[in-house]
């Protein structure tokens, strides 16, 4: 029986195996959470960069790891449909480190359909099958969930352990969820000015006005700021 282990990607994606052994790359920033919002964190993640294979990868060893059949089928449909046949390799890969978690008969339907993912049955987790069992059931659970999802602290969690790129990103997944949130805006700055990112915050701040929400007076005057050093 083949096992899903740290191992299976080393190659493929050439990060320490120890990485996903003790998966701390998850638990570090939703310790204190139940298990569903932290499988929603990482389904919101795929779905803002559906190119972003480790992102795939993560979600599916979270729900292999936790026992989650129906997200662990969703997530693999997932990244069939997004690699589109190729990498054949590693998916073949993915599937039989998978196999022990799926009925005998998904195990079959995967390994039948690599090259045809998209014509497969979703589930209410899925992403990107097409029909209304699919993204929409998965779009209107995630707006039901979304306010219990506390993007501030599970930035604040990828601060302790300095990864303030993912932290970042998760203030910035907060505020596509809910721009109007002054103490998400608050943080996100905090952060840009750390880091000197820029043009991150110029992409965030248009997409904050783009969004219909006055952007908080720090940032107003930040961008005054940016605006003349470039512009003039």
């Amino acid at each position: 029986m083949s096992h899903f282990t740290g191992q299976l990607f080393v190659q493929d994606i050439c990060m320490p195996a120890e990485r996903w052994l003790d998966d701390s790359e998850l638990m570090r920033f939703a310790v204190a959470f139940p298990l569903e919002q932290k499988l929603i964190a990482l389904t919101l993640k795929v779905s803002r960069s559906p190119k972003d294979l480790l992102s795939h990868l993560r979600r599916i060893y979270f729900c292999h790891r936790h026992g989650m059949h129906e997200p662990l089928y969703a997530a693999l449909l997932d990244w069939l449909i997004v690699v589109n046949g190729k990498g054949r390799r590693m998916s073949l890969r993915l599937l039989q480190g998978c196999r022990a978690r799926l009925d005998p008969a998904e195990f079959l339907i995967f390994q039948g359909a690599l090259d045809a993912a998209q014509a497969l049955p979703g589930n209410r987790y899925s992403l990107f099958t097409k029909g209304l069992s699919g993204h929409s059931h998965l779009l209107e659970i995630t707006q039901k969930k979304v306010e219990q999802v506390d993007f501030l602290q599970l930035a604040q969690d990828f601060i302790e352990f300095s990864q303030l790129d993912e932290a970042m990103t998760m203030l910035e997944q907060g505020l596509d969820a809910q721009p109007e949130r002054t103490d998400l805006q608050a943080a996100a700055l905090e952060l840009y000015q750390a880091t000197g990112d820029w043009g991150r915050f110029n992409k965030r701040f248009h997409a904050l006005t783009a969004a219909g929400v006055e952007p908080a007076g720090e940032w107003r005057k930040l961008n005054e700021s940016l605006c003349g050093e470039h512009c003039g």
